[in-house]
């Protein structure tokens, strides 16, 4: 499994809207979708199936004019609009949990860059969901999720959103020309945009050689290097967020900096192998699954965990399923009378349903992943506890799950 700390629109659209929402009036547990204009009833259908909304009653339609509107792309009504946007409003500690239903037809989004960008944009508490019926870049969905916020009462600044578009197209652009990936870029974005929140503090602008050092200190203290003319186009995206009123909003700091703790918790525990007496695990993987995302099909959120085992050479033969289900418990502390060891939930990744059972020989490794049922509670940490032999109580490693900041 890849590792996310985390694919484009939904950087904008959400690094828009903390860039410029001034009012929130949606209410915790509604949720609102809005689909492609081009979209056949077929598709439509299809679309409010996938985005686990079949009854969805006031559903926006997105064209090209309203694309051109948010985007300022040139698109009209000629312009097919296909991806298609859920977002449901979450209760207070929920965060930003983005979901692409599917990622085959989202051609130029990654899912940390959806995610970065709501962070960035100070919007919390949401979870979004796109789809296409067909490959599609996604502006429609974009424009789609803008247009949601709006209807439930947040302010979109037609600047702000600019900054985001700018902000969506640097990230691309950084893609293609750098060997970073995609949770890389977004988090050497954030380092940048927290770094000039900091230093414009008290001033009405910075000047340009302060931004110029910056960029400079942000490439050493991460050891990477960039050909000017990427050095160039984050250095134009420095200046021009620095005169922004996001960069000046007090609140600002604070997100920034709880996104990049979210990925420095990520990152240790991703690097983290784990020894029990039989292998080594190693957790790849995190990601909350709402009902009717991935494999997820029950009415219950799910913790879902992508890890690999590797069996010691002297063990005797076992899957990985076994062996994590043996050796580590997911406790959330919830209650002060009992321990709240979590459920069991499905698979959640269908890729491993005919792998599920397979024994190890010993010496052997394979990737597996499991799942744990969730109830309303996203404040709660979750607490994995690895024990050196399967059912004993010598717990040889603890690792925390922040929920807010797991679909990094």
């Amino acid at each position: 499994m890849k590792k996310r700390l985390m694919s484009l629109f939904f950087v904008m659209i959400l690094v828009v809207l903390n860039l410029m929402v001034t009012t929130v009036q949606a209410v915790e547990g509604e949720s609102q979708v809005a689909l492609g204009a081009s979209l056949s009833e077929d598709q439509r259908a299809e679309m409010l199936m996938l985005l686990n909304d079949e009854d969805a009653k006031d559903v926006l339609t997105i064209d090209g004019t309203k694309v051109n509107e948010y985007l300022d792309d040139g698109s009209d009504d000629s312009v097919g609009i296909y991806s298609s946007a859920k977002v449901e409003f979450m209760k207070p500690g929920y965060g930003v949990h983005v979901f692409i239903v599917t990622p085959e037809n989202i051609t130029k989004v990654t899912e940390s860059m959806y995610q970065n960008a709501a962070i960035v944009a100070g919007v919390n508490n949401v979870d979004i969901q796109i789809a296409a019926p067909q490959e599609v870049t996604g502006e429609g969905a974009l424009a789609g999720v803008y247009e949601i916020f709006s209807q439930q009462g947040m302010a979109l600044d037609q600047e702000s959103i600019k900054i985001a578009e700018k902000q969506i197209q640097l990230e691309q652009f950084m893609a293609e020309e750098t060997s970073l990936s995609a949770s890389e870029i977004s988090k050497f974005i954030i380092e940048l945009n927290l770094a000039i929140v900091n230093a414009v503090d008290g001033k009405d602008e910075l000047k340009t050689g302060d931004i110029q050092k910056i960029l400079e200190e942000l490439l050493e203290s991460n050891g990477y290097e960039f050909t000017n003319k990427v050095k160039e186009k984050i250095y134009e995206h420095g200046v021009v967020f620095s005169k922004s009123s996001t960069a000046k909003d007090p609140k600002t700091k604070a997100m920034f900096e709880e996104s990049l703790a979210s990925y420095a918790s990520l990152e240790e525990i991703f690097a983290k192998k784990i020894e029990v007496k039989d292998g080594v695990f190693q957790i790849t993987d995190v990601r909350i699954l709402q009902p009717g995302e991935g494999n997820n099909f029950g009415e219950v959120p799910l913790l879902a965990i992508w890890y690999e085992y590797a069996l010691n050479d002297d063990a005797e033969p076992m899957d990985a399923q076994v062996a994590w289900i043996t050796h580590v418990k997911a406790i959330q502390d919830n209650d002060a009378n009992v321990v709240n060891e979590l459920m069991e939930g499905p698979l959640p990744d269908e890729k491993y349903f005919d792998s599920w059972f397979h024994e190890l020989k010993p010496g052997g490794k394979t990737d597996m992943a499991i799942s744990y049922e969730l109830d309303e509670d996203f404040e709660t940490p979750i607490k994995l506890e690895f024990y050196n032999v399967p059912y004993e109580d010598k717990v040889v490693e603890e690792i925390e799950l922040t929920i807010a900041g797991i679909n990094q």
